[in-house]
């Protein structure tokens, strides 16, 4: 293994010229930035974005870490809602299983829209959108609604989290040692899932009611819309289409009135033009195509694995229901702790974080056939946990791939598509591997979880040679 310094933020943007005026800029009364808008063009001069400059930017990374851990906390408490559901409406379990894919349509819709949601409104106005539907669905989910009305309740948490995921991380990633930064925000989501089934399980069994649990979901979310709507105070839509200007060629620096590409789109209809443009040129990149393949195969095992172990040692370790969640819980540990920590030694130990994550799904693969065989449930919550561990920082590497290896401004559309990608694996892969235990045996569930975690360490190796190729 090669050692070598910590990456930068991706920077394969040339120096170019930039034609800004502040005055000209639509960012609202008291809310210019010339500084952020010039350090974000003009990286030969400019010293680059890092988590703590600006200063402001301390206040953003903080904001985007609430926000990830309120959203593991949501989307985790499926976990511990599926039996209530069950027991509440006297529904099946396909009926409540295929409740739960209307969040992954809303999380592609928005996801695939976050361009021009962020053309209109920018980061600021994403995150007051995202977490006022997010607000919305939780009070009244709040309600204990009819049992088709929560189908377009679960969407709207779903549009919600389309529009967080693909702008956070694209933030995130274009900083300074933004596979560390990466690591640290999706081990603010894993932490929130592993987090809040037990505290959900604990308040359930003192005599909550399942939906009461949504309204400390909506406290939380309140908070979260009031610190993010403030840390991105000014980033605004024309903040968010000067950064999102495809570079130019590098001249001198003359400041002039702000060109067509940075102002309001004259319409509705040249905004959509500019995300489908962006959205096919996407599409036609490899790097996008691997990376989403690869986090439909991941999201899609951690999901899974996350949510079928508790039935799992239950059936066939004939566990109890206590040890069955500690088991989860533990396994959603060691993702929080992998995604932390080795985001920190990975730049040291591997060449790139393509062969960091060749060599952590190999792990992951050895480990999930000790799961399998072993017959011990403490030696098996074990070996569980490391799994996790293992697990927990291929998506943060996926997102550092994307940042290093796209334009910038094709950065939040690739993002956002690879996102996408992987909310299919992470919603559909559980009910497939739900389907084939229910025919064939809880058993199986552990061979079809190998299946797929070899098929996710052979399309990171295409990755690797992809990457080769580019060079």
């Amino acid at each position: 293994m090669a050692s070598r310094k910590p990456a930068s933020a991706p920077s394969g943007e040339p120096q170019l010229q930039v034609n800004v005026s502040v005055e000209d800029l639509e960012v609202g009364e008291g809310q210019r930035d010339e500084t952020n808008l010039l350090e974000r063009r003009i990286p030969a001069i400019a010293t680059p974005l890092s988590w703590k400059n600006p200063r402001s930017n301390i206040q953003k990374l903080a904001a985007t870490f609430w926000s990830f851990l309120i959203l593991g906390m949501a989307d985790s408490y499926y976990i511990v809602l599926l039996p209530e559901l069950q027991e509440y409406y006297k529904k099946s379990h396909l009926a409540v299983s295929l409740l739960f894919l209307s969040p992954v349509a809303g999380f592609i819709t928005t996801a695939l829209l976050t361009d021009f949601i962020h053309q209109y409104l920018g980061r600021r106005g994403g995150a007051m959108v995202a977490c006022t539907l997010q607000l919305v669905a939780c009070i009244a989910a709040g309600t204990h609604p009819p049992f088709y009305g929560l189908i377009p309740i679960f969407a709207l948490l779903g549009l919600s989290g389309g529009i967080k995921v693909p702008s956070w991380n694209s933030f995130v990633g274009s900083l300074e040692r933004s596979n560390e930064l990466l690591g640290l925000l999706n081990g603010f989501y894993a932490l929130g899932a592993t987090l809040m089934p037990p505290m959900a399980r604990a308040l359930i069994d003192c005599g909550f009611q399942w939906h009461l649990v949504y309204y400390i979901l909506v406290f939380l979310v309140f908070t979260e819309g009031v610190f993010s709507v403030h840390a991105f105070i000014r980033e605004t839509a024309a903040v968010y289409r000067v950064s999102a200007m495809p570079p130019a060629a590098p001249v001198a620096i003359e400041l002039q009135p702000l060109p067509a590409a940075g102002r309001k789109p004259a319409n509705a209809q040249d905004a959509a033009s500019r995300t489908l443009s962006l959205t096919a040129q996407c599409l036609k990149e490899k790097v996008v195509l691997i990376c989403g393949a690869s986090l439909l195969l991941c999201l899609g095992s951690q999901a899974a694995l996350g949510g079928w172990v508790t039935k799992y040692i239950s059936e066939v370790r004939h566990g109890s229901d206590q040890t069955s969640l500690h088991v989860a819980t533990g396994f959603w540990a060691g993702i929080t702790l992998g995604r932390m920590s080795l985001g920190f030694v990975t730049p040291y130990l591997f060449k790139t974080e393509m062969h960091s994550a060749i060599i952590y799904v190999s792990a992951a693969l050895v480990l999930e056939f000790l799961f399998w065989f072993v017959s011990n449930i403490v030696s098996a919550a074990i070996v569980i946990g490391i799994m996790g561990f293992f697990l927990g920082p291929l998506y943060p590497c996926a997102v550092v791939c994307i940042c290093r290896m796209s334009p910038s401004h094709m950065r939040i559309v690739a993002i956002g598509i690879c996102a996408a990608i992987g909310a299919v694996g992470a919603y559909t892969l559980p009910l497939a591997v739900g389907a084939v235990a229910e025919s064939e045996g809880i058993v199986v569930v552990q061979a079809a979880l190998g299946t797929c975690l070899l098929f996710c360490g052979l399309v990171w190796f295409f990755n690797v040679i992809h990457d080769k190729g580019r060079s």
